[in-house]
C-alpha cells in the first residue's frame, strides 16, 4: 500500500483557474460590430476589483457555520453579518459593480 508523503508538482495533474487577463483594459478584451464603422468594447474579467470583493465577501460567509443551539451563535452570526455587509459596502476610490455597469452604459467606440 502507497501512502503521499512528500509534495509534488502538481501543475501536470491539478485544475487551472482563472486568474483573469493580465491587461489593464478589460473592456477591450471582447468586442462587437455594430455596424461597419462602429465596433462596442464589453469585455468584463472576474479579477476586476469590484467582483473580485464581491465574491470574497459572499465566499466568507457562506463558508461559516454556527450551532443552531450554541450559547454564542446570535452573536457569531450577527458580528459575521455586520463585518460581511462593512466588507461588502464600496469604499472611496474602489472601483464598484455600478461603476462596471455604466462603463457597460457609456461603451462606445
Amino acid at each position: 500500500m502507497s501512502t503521499a508523503t512528500s509534495l509534488v508538482n502538481g501543475s501536470a495533474n491539478t485544475v487551472s483557474w482563472y486568474t483573469g487577463n493580465s491587461g489593464s483594459a478589460p473592456r477591450g478584451s471582447s468586442t462587437a460590430r455594430i455596424d461597419p464603422a462602429i465596433t462596442v468594447q464589453y469585455g468584463a474579467q472576474a479579477n476586476e476589483l469590484a467582483i473580485r470583493a464581491q465574491l470574497e465577501g459572499v465566499a466568507v460567509f457562506a463558508a461559516v457555520s454556527t450551532s443552531p443551539t450554541g450559547a454564542n451563535s446570535g452573536a457569531q452570526t450577527s458580528a459575521l453579518s455586520q463585518r460581511t455587509a462593512t466588507n461588502l459596502t464600496p469604499q472611496a476610490g474602489q472601483q464598484t459593480i455600478p461603476d462596471i455597469q455604466t462603463e457597460f452604459g457609456v461603451a462606445r467606440p
